[in-house]
């Protein structure tokens, strides 16, 4: 019986068309490689590469090899496979040295290079990586034992790296070298780990390890004895050691699951929910499900189908640290466009007494941790302003028209920008307004919080498209109308980790100095904080130098904080630990 079950399953429909999908994949990759076919117009190496292609749209520089008429730098990160940047020097030289730099626009992880070539011109390629445009490390080199006339595609396996420039050289190439497409890839960190079946069993010989292969034809499939109505079903991954990641994809059988829940951790001890869902309908054919999370730590990753229809499978099992999307074509992160809040409170204070407070940043300025009783109580003289542009009590509270959310947020509720699928919990910015109302009977505080999870400091920068540092502007105006702006609150760099360098700094500079003149407060205090003890400590150490860069600048400490279990966002007493902090840099002012 089981044999003719296991027949069923690689005769269904979907299989047989991913198989075949890969067989043609393969077949095309080996005959490419051969030179057996030319690389006709309309075919690229992203016909061999999957995910998102982080050089796309992106800068290229040409710094050796010239340029030859209109076939610019641009055209190798176009897309399209029929345009190229071909080198150019006067006297048609038998040979070229050739070197081009890609700009990612920021630091970016990727573990793949596809370079599409015109002919084959190259007689050796070396790649080099740096952050800071640079110092520079070497990861890759090749030579090439035959030139031809057909097109050339280098598939580049580079291991997992972290970077912002890439730099092709192309030493003595054959005149002319050039590039039709330059691609770069983010790695599935899951691929060939350890998967292990906590629950649900093992149907003949679909294996845990089929989870994680890379090959789309074989799956894990659960298994118990008199094919029961549901079965529950909990698989653990081990990435191997601690992970950044933002992007989890399930390749499921057919569409057995009916909820699925993914929990993170670090020990296999301390678990912690990042995602839940529960599927309105099941059906035959199979479901590839994609999971945004905020950039997480973990190294065990612990996937749960309670009660799914028999008999769930995995073909796949991907975990990504993938560049964040825009919102929209234009790059825009502007969310809310709607206004909401709750009742409208007056605010009695004179304007000079009135004290405002912008805080801003990423995901643990937008708050992940759960709010608790005790965060509750409406804070006396303290407001928050909202999507009506008014004031109202400074409380946790929901959002009127966001009725899918049914958990009590905090003070980051009324960001514009933050998305809508995001819980706002509890932030820094609750502690921090009960600290300063209760230093001084005479003040009144008013708190803007308009913070966005998974954000860089690049994507923050003034005129950068994305509308983050517009909407800060927009809202903190709106609020002066009534109050005076006495601080800026910022929380960011989980995801420029990997900055810690003048890179970050210099933008932070370029950030507060904006900042405060389009707020018309060239003196406000602006106060940063560090990231988890668990985070990159030279960025940590980078952070309590930004008095030596940015006037009036001060920083809090970590020390004494622990995360939610995810390896990345502050829990609900280190949020309370650093608003005060934040409160006392200020009231020591």
């Amino acid at each position: 019986m089981q044999n003719d079950r296991f027949n069923e399953v690689n005769k269904h429909f979907g299989t047989e068309v991913r198989m075949i999908r890969k067989l043609l994949r393969t077949a095309l990759l080996v005959i490419l490689s051969l030179g057996i076919l030319p690389l006709a117009p309309g075919l690229s190496g992203s016909a061999q590469a999957a995910g998102t292609n982080l050089a796309l749209g992106k800068s290229a520089t040409i710094n050796q090899g010239g340029t030859l008429g209109s076939t610019s730098a641009s055209l190798m990160t176009d897309g399209d496979s029929a345009t190229m940047w071909r080198s150019y020097d006067v006297g048609t030289p038998v040979t070229l040295m050739a070197q081009v730099t890609l700009d990612l626009g920021s630091v970016q992880s990727f573990n793949k290079i596809v370079l599409t070539e015109y002919k084959q011109k190259a007689v050796q390629l070396t790649v080099d990586v740096s952050v800071d445009n640079t110092q520079w490390a070497q990861v890759y080199t090749n030579s090439f034992t035959a030139t031809g006339s057909t097109n050339r595609v280098t598939d580049m396996q580079l291991g997992n790296q972290s970077a912002r420039y890439i730099r092709i050289s192309a030493p003595n190439a054959l005149y002319a070298f050039g590039i039709y497409e330059l691609e770069v890839y983010g790695g599935n960190l899951a691929l060939g780990k350890t998967v292990t079946i906590n629950q649900g069993g093992t149907f003949s010989t679909n294996m845990a390890a089929n989870i994680t292969d890379g090959d789309a034809a074989t799956m894990w499939r659960s298994y118990a004895d008199g094919s029961p109505a549901s079965l529950s079903a909990q698989v653990t991954l081990d990435l191997g050691s601690q992970q950044l990641f933002n992007t989890i994809v399930l390749t499921e059988y057919k569409q057995k699951a009916v909820q699925l829940i993914v929990d993170i951790s670090d020990n296999q001890t301390d678990w912690n929910q990042v995602y839940t869902h529960t599927f309105t309908n099941t059906g035959t054919n199979n479901r590839e499900t994609t999971i945004a999370v905020d950039n997480l730590t973990a190294r065990y990753i612990r996937i749960t189908t309670p009660n799914a229809v028999y008999a769930f499978g995995l073909y796949e099992l991907e975990v990504y640290n993938a560049a964040s999307p825009p919102s929209s074509q234009n790059g825009s992160m502007i969310v809310h466009t709607g206004l909401y809040g709750g009742a409208a409170q007056t605010v009695t204070a004179a304007k000079a007494d009135f004290h405002l407070y912008l805080f801003i940043g990423q995901s643990n300025m937008s708050g992940r941790a759960p709010v608790e009783s005790q965060d509750l109580p409406v804070i006396s003289r303290a407001y928050l302003f909202n999507g009506l542009n008014q004031w109202e009590e400074a409380k946790p509270g929901l959002v009127t028209n966001r009725t899918s959310l049914t958990t009590t947020q905090g003070f980051n509720r009324y960001s514009s920008v933050e998305e809508s699928t995001k819980v706002n919990g509890l932030n820094v910015a609750s502690s921090f307004a009960k600290a300063i109302t209760l230093s001084n009977p005479q003040l009144t505080v008013g708190i803007i919080s308009n913070a966005r999870g998974g954000t860089s400091i690049a994507e923050w920068q003034k005129g950068a498209g994305t509308g983050l540092y517009e909407e800060a502007v927009r809202r903190t105006k709106e609020a002066m109308k009534t109050g005076t702006l006495k601080g800026i609150i910022w929380h960011q760099g989980e995801s420029d980790q990997s900055k810690a360098n003048s890179t970050y700094m210099s933008s932070l500079q370029q950030l507060v100095g904006d900042l405060r003149t389009d707020l018309g407060s060239a003196s406000v205090p602006f106060v940063a904080g560090q990231l988890l003890p668990t985070k990159s400590a030279d960025f940590n150490q980078m952070i309590t130098t930004i008095p030596q860069y940015i006037s009036d600048s001060y920083w809090v400490s970590n020390a004494g904080t622990v995360s939610i279990g995810d390896g990345s966002h502050f829990n609900a007493s280190s949020q309370r630990l650093l608003g005060q902090r934040y409160a006392d840099e200020i009231l020591n002012q």
